[in-house]
């Protein structure tokens, strides 16, 4: 399930063993958006992985350094469609402040 695009997309998947041959029915994961690619190809490629990670009927967590500001989602298309995608696909975000905070940061 892992998929990488070099500069665009990069993520890794695995679904960790729980005893000895029975799955945990977990999936963890993280993806990362480099911070010069573009958000548009990136929703694009996360919603069609997370459309493959749904058909496994698992529950999923997922590690994401995006490099979009939640903060902005009214404002930011591709903000707002990747928060969409991903509620869509019955994920909350569980962080809900800024990771890092600068002059330019609005609250």
């Amino acid at each position: 399930m892992s998929k990488t695009k070099p500069g665009l997309f990069e993520s890794i998947f695995l679904e960790p063993l729980r005893g000895h041959k029975s799955k945990s029915g977990t999936v963890l994961g993280e993806v990362y958006i480099p911070p010069a690619s573009n958000p548009t190809h990136f929703c694009e490629i996360y919603e069609e992985l997370l459309s493959k990670i749904a058909n496994c009927g698992s529950n999923v967590i997922i590690g994401a350094y995006q490099n979009l500001d939640l903060l902005r989602a009214k404002e930011q298309l591709d903000t707002s469609n990747f928060i969409d995608i991903n509620f869509s696909s019955g994920i909350t975000p569980t962080q809900i402040r800024p990771t890092r905070v600068t002059l330019r940061t609005q609250r």
